[in-house]
């Protein structure tokens, strides 16, 4: 909870025992947790927080982002990326998108049109 005094210009704001009466009002009397010790500083509370938030976007699944990634990939995909598009009548785009849900990170349509192209001969 921000104090009622917090502004741009004043990050310092400490929580007065208006705002924690009002918090106690609105929750109703309910027993609360907080993330971040009570007694921490803003700077601290604001380390947990930049923790917590990276913590909840973390990805699934980490993406292989060492040298050659994108080769590797498409070493893996290619055949695929034919027959997706030959048998299955998939366009580009969502050759793509099948791609990132099952790899986790982008390839543009205009990649998997270079990959069909080259695959299949057609330089």
């Amino acid at each position: 909870m921000r104090p009622s005094e917090y502004s741009k210009t004043n990050q310092q704001a400490k929580l007065k025992r208006s705002d924690i009466n009002y918090l106690h009002a609105m929750t109703q009397g309910y027993t609360l947790i907080t993330v971040a010790h009570p007694d921490a500083t803003s700077g601290e509370n604001r380390g947990v927080q930049t923790k917590r938030g990276k913590m909840a976007k973390k990805k699934k699944r980490e993406v292989d982002r060492r040298p050659g990634y994108k080769y590797r990939l498409r070493c893996r995909w290619e055949e695929e990326v034919i027959r997706l598009i030959d048998e299955e009548k998939m366009n580009y785009t969502e050759v793509a998108k099948l791609i990132q849900e099952k790899e986790g990170t982008s390839v543009a349509s205009y990649t998997i049109s270079r990959w069909y192209r080259e695959g299949k001969g057609d330089h």
